[in-house]
């Protein structure tokens, strides 16, 4: 269970002034590149008809975008119920109300109260969590078919912006710090639970990465397999 204080903070820095911000940013602009990326990569393995899953979705973007592509309807779990009014907002102007449901928790916490999907999406969440394993596991637990993930890469400039970053965090009074958790230990993880990689990009400061089951029937979320 992640600790009250790293929950408060993330509430703190992630608040409502910010979501407004991104959402602005997103009407103008769409995804970025890397995001953009990460959803065209979902979208070459297939997703026509699947439940999505975004952990830390803040505004939701991402999974709206796979659910403009075909995908049947979308959970979006935050830590921070400040995203939830713009996200909200965004999808009812791409007329996707009816096929989100916003949960606001840990997705550690509460994995086994989550309903049933076919694709989990981890886009720049990993590296806001500190126990990158227990997220992982926890997107293992559900048996999807595809697990996204977008994370720093493991490179000495990120690792010391990260470390900026994470100062100007302590100067603020804030104990929520970021991460550059090893790739090769996550995605070996992954492998260990029957994950294989099927699409690893590099983007610079980010690295995307998409995991396929090896099992012959994974999960139950009736998407495409």
């Amino acid at each position: 269970m992640a600790s009250c204080c790293y929950q408060t903070d993330y509430r703190r820095l992630f608040r409502r002034r910010m979501a407004a911000r991104r959402a602005r940013r997103f009407r103008r602009k769409g995804l970025d590149g890397t995001a953009q990326a990460l959803v065209d990569a979902l979208v070459a393995r297939g997703v026509d008809g699947a439940a999505v899953l975004e952990v830390g979705g803040g505004l939701g973007t991402l999974e709206a975008a796979l659910l403009q592509a075909g995908a049947a309807r979308a959970t979006n779990i935050e830590i921070s119920a400040g995203w939830q009014e713009a996200a909200e907002s965004l999808a009812e102007e791409m007329g996707l109300s009816d096929r989100i449901e916003y949960r606001v928790g840990d997705f550690v916490d509460e994995a086994d109260t989550l309903p049933p999907v076919d694709v989990v999406v981890l886009h720049r969440v990993v590296c806001c969590y500190p126990w990158a394993d227990r997220m992982l596991e926890a997107a293992v637990s559900l048996r999807p078919r595809l697990i996204a993930l977008t994370f720093p890469q493991d490179r000495a400039w990120v690792r010391a912006a990260m470390r900026t970053f994470n100062l100007f965090l302590r100067l603020q009074g804030l104990e929520f710090r970021v991460f550059v958790h090893p790739p090769q230990e996550m995605l070996g993880l992954l492998d260990g639970r029957g994950y294989r990689v099927v699409e690893d990009s590099d983007h610079g400061f980010w690295r995307n990465a998409v995991l396929e089951s090896t099992s012959e029937a994974p999960g139950d979320g009736r998407g495409p397999r």
